[in-house]
């Protein structure tokens, strides 16, 4: 719960109270305020998006993140565990691991991406066209 203590006349106010007013607490009556969540709202975050480098760019820093973990630490595991043999040297699979992992889970990433923008898109059409009739 936050709570803000004013000094003059000394009063606490709380914040983000159940059924979404302001309680103001003096002395030994509370009341509650109205809230206006137009005024609370900034303008600039309520239309603010991630422009498309952004969200790619996280997409693809996530996809780096994981074929890491998949091609290196957990072959490493798997060798160390005994569970599959070590390669010849200069023959590291691991590299190759790693490419085709980043490439395969960036490509699923653009897929559910695509689709997802796909089934909103049709949606904002339709209610669009039920606005319309």
């Amino acid at each position: 719960m936050n709570s803000l203590i004013c000094r003059r006349p000394i009063r606490i106010v709380y914040l983000n109270e159940p059924g979404g007013g302001r309680f103001v607490r003096t002395g030994r009556c509370m009341s509650q305020v109205e809230l206006n969540p137009a005024e609370d709202a900034s303008p600039a975050s309520a239309e603010a998006k991630p422009s498309i480098s952004v969200v790619v760019g996280l997409l693809a820093g996530a996809a780096i993140i994981a074929s890491y973990l998949f091609a290196y630490c957990l072959i490493n595991a798997l060798v160390a565990a005994d569970v599959i043999s070590r390669w010849q040297p200069n023959h590291d699979p691991r590299p190759k691991f790693f490419l085709g992992a980043f490439v395969t889970m960036l490509a699923l990433f653009s897929g559910v991406g695509f689709m997802a923008r796909t089934v909103s898109r049709r949606q904002i059409k339709t209610i669009d066209e039920m606005e319309s009739d």
